[in-house]
């Protein structure tokens, strides 16, 4: 288990060591296998009682521990984690996210998080006690530098770069990356200053929003980059949406363009 030497109490560490605390990691929320908007996220939430969140707390049958899973409760927790929003009972950070990007178009079809359209993605896969930005807040500094060096690992290069595999398996169109958070996905692409500056001309509320544009061309990819929750919060969830359905529907005319 790559996290298993964590020391800090309020991140992982409760959740990754053998005990009666311990769960899975969580893969994806929602139908990562149909979904082609990917929202990326930071890390789950497993907070005091991790149970709370059905895809955090879930425990496939006959769980012993994370090194003793068999393949039948892989199978078992990735189909759990692909049922997340047809379940009642997400979390309270898919609450703004479900307005903003519900409906949003692709391909000339509306997407949506219950219909399997739309699902979350994080960097991180194991939950942590307090939310991320608190976590390295500890006295301890040898033990917030040990832990972030074993938990950035996830996504850093020298690391197993989960979600860069996820994305090479699935091959998700658009991924819009919340938090600035794009900054630690080295897949993006080209930058696409034109992109963004056509988003901040129509719509001059995004120019703090928006970290940046970038596109792939094979297998054609989108990836939209915003900045932190507070600076969104300020901007009406239906401007967020008209914002990406933009740069989406921009996206697609230029691919059409180059196609022909």
């Amino acid at each position: 288990m790559h996290c298993a030497g964590t020391k800090l109490k309020d991140g992982v560490q409760s959740f990754v060591r053998p005990g009666p605390d311990q769960t899975i990691p969580v893969s994806h929320f929602g139908d990562i296998c149909k979904a082609k908007i990917w929202l990326i996220g930071m890390n789950p939430e497993g907070g005091d009682d991790p149970r709370k969140d059905s895809n955090v707390g879930f425990i496939p049958i006959d769980f012993q521990s994370r090194v003793q899973l068999t393949h039948a409760q892989v199978a078992e927790t990735f189909d759990h984690s692909s049922t997340y929003f047809r379940r009642p009972g997400y979390h309270r950070f898919f609450n703004p996210w479900i307005e903003r990007l519900n409906g949003i178009e692709l391909s000339g079809q509306a997407r949506g998080w219950q219909e399997g359209g739309i699902c979350c993605v994080d960097l991180v896969k194991c939950p942590t006690k307090l939310a991320w930005q608190n976590v390295f807040h500890d006295k301890d500094k040898s033990a917030v530098k040990h832990d972030r060096s074993l938990i950035y690992g996830c996504f850093k290069e020298s690391g197993p770069n989960y979600l860069e595999q996820q994305v090479e398996l699935h091959n998700p169109q658009v991924l819009i990356f919340s938090g600035g958070l794009a900054v630690y996905y080295r897949k993006k692409g080209s930058n696409q200053k034109s992109l963004k500056a056509d988003l901040i001309h129509r719509m001059p509320q995004m120019k703090e929003a928006c970290a940046g544009i970038w596109t792939v061309d094979s297998p054609p990819r989108l990836s939209i980059g915003l900045r932190s929750k507070r600076t969104l919060d300020q901007i009406d969830a239906r401007k967020v949406t008209e914002a990406i359905q933009s740069v989406i529907v921009d996206w697609e005319r230029k691919k059409s363009a180059v196609d022909r």
